[in-house]
């Protein structure tokens, strides 16, 4: 049976012997990547998946600049000193963002030029309590968001689920306000 777009860009999140370029760390705690390394990716110009560990914001934001744009599927391990994602918002070609463990990020990008994006997940980012904006991902169809691996995470409300196009939500958090009736308007 032929697996549809969404179970095959989930095929990624799920082994990293998957990913096109693995830039992953040694260190347990992800560790700190140069743009040396990164410039690796000039090797592989067709690749189209990569996971990388060790961005602070400084190489987060030469990441993006310079390579972004080539990926369909992005996986973030354990990059946990990024402040602000706002250039993800530069990614029109991805297609699923999987981000695992942040102690920095307190609000999402503008996700209105991610055009392509279908999939994101979210997991430990314990400074996030608001998905405002994620209605703007126009053909975001799966969200995940929570805590892995003994992490909290707490998220005011799901109000802004209502006007989006998300047909598979996975919750993995608490809901502050407690209302998940609201998941029945979505």
């Amino acid at each position: 049976m032929k697996k549809t777009n969404i179970e095959q860009l989930l095929i990624h999140q799920h082994n990293e012997k998957y990913y096109d370029i693995n830039l992953m760390q040694k260190d347990v705690t992800g560790g700190k990547i140069s743009k040396e390394q990164i410039d690796n990716i000039k090797k592989y110009p067709q690749a189209k998946s990569v996971i990388v560990s060790g961005l602070y914001q400084e190489t987060f934001e030469y990441f993006i600049d310079n390579y972004g744009k080539q990926f369909e599927v992005i996986t973030f391990w354990k990059n946990k000193n990024v402040k602000d994602l706002s250039k993800l918002s530069q990614l029109s070609n991805v297609r699923m963002i999987v981000y695992f463990y942040n102690d920095k990020v307190t609000k999402l990008w503008d996700l209105s030029d991610n055009v392509n994006l279908q999939i994101l997940e979210l997991w430990n980012f314990k400074n996030l309590h608001s998905i405002e904006g994620i209605q703007k991902a126009n053909k975001l169809e799966h969200f995940s968001i929570g805590a892995q691996a003994g992490g909290k995470m707490l998220i005011d409300t799901l109000k802004p689920l209502v006007n989006s196009n998300i047909s598979y939500f996975g919750c993995y958090t608490v809901v502050g306000d407690n209302n998940y009736n609201i998941l029945s308007k979505t």
